[in-house]
């Protein structure tokens, strides 16, 4: 989150064990592995349950599902996620080089994107064709949706503000786009407070985290008033894992202003939280937030096995395209195997991550290169 497409840091040459540390300077850049990769890998798949459990388990589970809302959960922890990892990636990699951050963010977005949607559009369209299409979530789709236009806006779907060029379809062929497209935006705003930094000659970047932290605010006051777009309401929670961020980096003489805007980026993250869960807010969703933040900070100080290290970053490169694929996955087996159950359950689940695996070991090497160049440092060579 991130949605997956988060820069992991590299192991320090030398040693059977790592421990993840801060970051150092632009330079050197000899930083530690921060093993997210499994936590980001069960955050995915919570997602993925969420909406199979809803609509692909027998009506029973279908009702434990919604009540335990996994999947709104898992996201907006996500979107924390993203908010640290790319704040530290963007101050240990890419000091007063926001284009290279831009290009780099671009080339590990958008082509598991573009496959997924090209994927997702030929294998639909047969479905179409043939009369068997149910998309998951029991969608009403029409020739219309299957049109070169209808494909070129949901390529354009993932770009924030993609409404200005035109209506979106009906039918998006990846369902869950939404949260990407505020991935992006986030990005945006990264790209934008490195380019401040750059203009005014400072060699570290001051960080979005505390105009983050206003807009969510505002953003907030928007959602609850009925006026919000539903993007600007979510940057609370990256402005919180931003501001976290530069909250452990910064100096004693900084950390009370840094601390000042960690509580308000938590307290407009609460807020939001508590009004999207409305009634719906119950014991186990708390609970299971709770759990998740513990596991979040845990797998941040976890002292690390060597080999265990390879396994959490190559499972942790699952994320993104399983969470770009399962709704075509779910799509498939509703089509293919109209009666709901466990065992339709798992082996949705199960080819949704075979997938993952397929479309990371085909689109990840194409960039793999000019990535590491990008960065100046290969993050793949654990």
């Amino acid at each position: 989150m991130t949605l997956g497409v988060a820069d992991n840091h590299a192991l320090p040459p030398g040693g059977p064990t790592f421990t993840p540390t801060l970051p150092a300077q632009v330079g050197a850049i000899a930083v530690a592995y921060r093993p997210f990769g499994l936590f980001r890998m069960a955050l995915a798949v919570m997602v993925m349950m969420h909406h199979f459990g809803i609509h692909l388990a027998s009506i029973e589970a279908s009702l434990v599902f919604r009540r335990l809302d996994l999947g709104r959960v898992a996201v907006l922890v996500f979107f924390i996620l993203s908010g640290f990892v790319i704040s530290e990636a963007a101050e240990t990699f890419y000091a007063r080089r926001p284009a290279a951050f831009a290009c780099n963010r671009l080339l590990r977005i958008m082509p598991p994107f573009f496959g997924a949607i090209i994927l997702s559009y030929v294998v639909q369209l047969g479905l179409f064709e043939a009369g068997w299409l149910h998309p998951l979530e029991g969608e009403r789709v029409n020739a219309s949706d299957f049109t070169p236009l209808a494909l070129i806006m949901n390529l354009l779907a993932i770009m924030p503000g993609a409404k200005l060029l035109g209506e979106l379809p009906d039918y998006l062929l990846i369902r869950y786009v939404w949260a990407v497209r505020i991935e992006v935006l986030f990005y945006l705003v990264v790209t934008a407070s490195l380019a401040g930094s750059f203009a005014a000659g400072h060699r570290r970047n001051a960080g979005p985290a505390a105009w983050l932290a206003i807009m969510g605010v505002l953003g907030c006051l928007a959602s609850v008033t009925g006026r919000a777009d539903g993007a600007l309401e979510y940057a609370p929670y990256f402005a919180l894992g931003s501001s976290s961020f530069y909250f452990l980096r910064a100096s004693p003489g900084q950390r009370l202003i840094q601390g000042a805007v960690v509580g308000l980026a938590l307290l407009a993250s609460a807020t939001h939280f508590c009004f999207i869960s409305g009634a719906g807010l119950t014991a186990p969703t708390e609970i299971l937030a709770l759990c998740i933040g513990i596991a979040a900070w845990l797998s941040n100080i976890v002292t690390m096995p060597r080999w265990l290290g390879r396994i959490d970053r190559r499972v942790g490169a699952l994320t993104y395209p399983l969470y770009l694929n399962h709704f075509l996955i779910g799509t498939v087996v509703a089509s293919l195997w109209p009666s709901p159950g466990t065992v339709r359950l798992v082996v949705a689940s199960s080819l949704a991550i075979a997938l993952a695996a397929l479309m990371d070991g085909t689109v990840e090497p194409l960039t793999r290169h000019a990535r590491n160049r990008l960065r100046r440092k290969k993050l793949d060579a654990l």
